[in-house]
């Protein structure tokens, strides 16, 4: 498998757990919507009780959902890469070593002094 796919799977996989954290109240509320329904407990109480229960579900249901949009963050790559550390027990974090070796790298062909040092340089002229 490679890099690119480890990457996105680590990140697919980081995004599901934090969805998870954030939708598990929405997940409880629908659940004890579906008990209620189940046992027919509609049926032993009155019309009013009912329709006060069905609407404060449905404003917990409602207040649970924004709760989760506003906690819910979508991971970034250098989360992907250190949970792919952390799983794999690798020690020194190596994937993050990597990554910032290539920016630096790259950085270092693009930087201007980068140009006018080396084997084959014009010396500079000294004051």
């Amino acid at each position: 498998m490679g890099d690119r796919l480890r990457q996105s799977l680590s990140w697919f996989i980081l995004s599901w757990e934090r969805a998870w954290r954030a939708l598990w109240p929405t997940a409880a509320l629908g659940s004890i919507f579906c008990i209620l329904a189940l046992f027919d407990l509609q049926a032993l109480v009155s019309g009013w009780l009912h329709l006060t229960v069905l609407t404060a579900l449905s404003i917990a249901v409602v207040g649970a959902l924004v709760h989760a949009v506003r906690i819910f963050r979508t991971p970034d790559r250098r989360a992907a890469l250190y949970r792919l550390e952390r799983v794999n027990a690798l020690d020194h974090r190596p994937l993050e070593a990597r990554r910032r070796d290539r920016r630096w790298r790259q950085s270092d062909r693009t930087h201007p002094l980068a140009a006018s040092s080396g084997p084959d340089a014009a010396p500079s002229p000294r004051p």
